[in-house]
């Protein structure tokens, strides 16, 4: 493999890595959503929750964003970051590869590209954990605790047969 085929190789799995985080980011709005109703917990059923979430998940990011902020008020530079971070998702969906096209066949073109890839990856990893932070006293307020997560995670993992 050549050095150009190689370096569109990378553009192509930076832009994976960008979209999947932006995915996981939006996961997170949506457990986000869920824990904004842990007050409402004893009124619902686990058919209640799963059907709030797939209900969540048939909304665009902006529309899970806007959701979220009614339901609870975010730090401004929280607010920002997932404003940011939508733009980029929005951009990165709709436009990236048409607007890049002229910077795509060239190889200074293609490192310009994955740095902005590799920024835009970092952006959707911080507001993440931007919000992971801010909804964890509320989270922890009805006992979903880091370790609860934990023991999940150790649960799936051993069902799925893998290691923690």
């Amino acid at each position: 493999m050549d050095y150009d085929e190689e370096q569109i190789r990378d553009v192509y799995a930076n832009y994976g890595a960008a979209m999947y985080l932006a995915q996981t980011l939006e996961h997170g709005i949506v457990n986000a959503l869920v824990i904004l109703r842990l007050p409402e917990k004893d009124k619902c059923t686990r058919q209640d929750i799963d059907e709030f979430i797939e209900g969540r998940f048939q909304k665009t990011l902006g529309a899970l964003l806007k959701h979220l902020k009614s339901g609870v008020e975010l730090p401004p530079d929280l607010e920002s970051t997932l404003t940011e971070a939508l733009n980029r998702r929005n951009y990165l969906v709709h436009h990236y590869f048409r607007e890049m096209a002229e910077c795509f066949v060239t190889r200074s073109g293609r490192c310009h590209m994955l740095q902005e890839l590799q920024n835009d990856q970092q952006l959707f990893e911080v507001a993440d954990e931007k919000l992971r932070k801010a909804l964890t006293p509320f989270r922890e307020k009805y006992g979903v605790t880091d370790r609860v997560y934990e023991e999940e995670y150790s649960r799936m993992c051993q069902k799925l047969g893998i290691a923690p």
